[in-house]
């Protein structure tokens, strides 16, 4: 598999990032809990991220994936720990079998 690429990791990471300010002011205009929080970023994330993936993932596909990924996080900075882990799996240079 060839070298993740830096610069799509930061710039990957940077959308999750906004996602994740624009997910809190949404958060803060509902006054509770966003228990569908995954469905909100597949949403607003999906068309974003295409530029960066080998194919397009469906709202559901997307959805199912930041709740796996959720799951399995282990470190605090999850916006460059989720693009890491999307660009392996889906990235246009992860290995497909």
């Amino acid at each position: 598999m060839e070298p993740m690429n830096v610069i799509e990791v930061q710039q990957v990471s940077d959308l999750f990032r906004e996602a994740g300010q624009a997910h809190h002011k949404a958060f803060i205009r509902t006054g509770g809990d966003d228990p569908e929080w995954a469905l909100w970023y597949a949403e607003y994330l999906q068309a974003r991220l295409k530029p960066y993936l080998a194919q397009a993932l469906s709202k559901s596909e997307l959805v199912y994936w930041l709740v796996k990924t959720e799951k399995g996080r282990t470190v605090a900075d999850w916006p460059t720990a989720y693009a890491m882990r999307l660009l392996e799996e889906y990235g246009k240079t992860a290995i497909r079998s």
